[in-house]
This record gives C-alpha cells, sequence and structure tokens, in this order.
C-alpha cells in the first residue's frame, strides 16, 4: 500500500532546463521531513513534487546517495518514476 510522502512546491527549486534537473538545498524545503518511504511493503523512499504551474503532481524515487571524502552525506538524488525517455531529476543538497 502507497504511505503518504511528503510533497514539495517546485517553486523551492532550480531547474535546468539543459539536464531536466532540479536542485535546492535541504534547508530550502523547510524544516519537515525531506522524503519518507513510499510503500509498506518496500523499501523505496522518495517524494512527490507539485508543479507551482500546473498544480501536477509527480513522484519522485531515490535513486542515489552521494557522500564526501568523510563519509557525509553531500547530496540525494532522486529520478521521476514515469516511464518515458524524458526523465526529470531532483538533487537535493545536504546544506
Amino acid at each position: 500500500m502507497k504511505l503518504t510522502v511528503p510533497i514539495h512546491d517546485s517553486n523551492r527549486f532550480t531547474f535546468n532546463k539543459k539536464t531536466n534537473t532540479f536542485s535546492a538545498e535541504a534547508s530550502d524545503l523547510g524544516s519537515g521531513t525531506l522524503f519518507s518511504r513510499y510503500y509498506d511493503d518496500a523499501c523505496d523512499v522518495g517524494f512527490q513534487m507539485r508543479s507551482g504551474r500546473t498544480g501536477k503532481i509527480v513522484d519522485f524515487i531515490l535513486m542515489d546517495i552521494e557522500k564526501g571524502t568523510e563519509g557525509e552525506i553531500v547530496a540525494w538524488h532522486f529520478e521521476d518514476n514515469r516511464l518515458g525517455p524524458c526523465k526529470l531529476r531532483v538533487v537535493i543538497f545536504n546544506d
């Protein structure tokens, strides 16, 4: 069963049209939970993004955790779960 995950507004992100990537610093997304488990029977984690322009909501799933030389988390990398070649990506930097 799908669980309730955080919803972030696209207006809080910077969008790069060339790479189809949204990016933001974690502190710019508020003090709440950045992402959480998607399903009660799976380990996938992610969040939803609501378009500030259309109101449409897209699911994003965690694909990679980028770590620095001392093992600290630098950024979380997400990808939308829609089918097709035009994937959207999100990078949330751990500031």
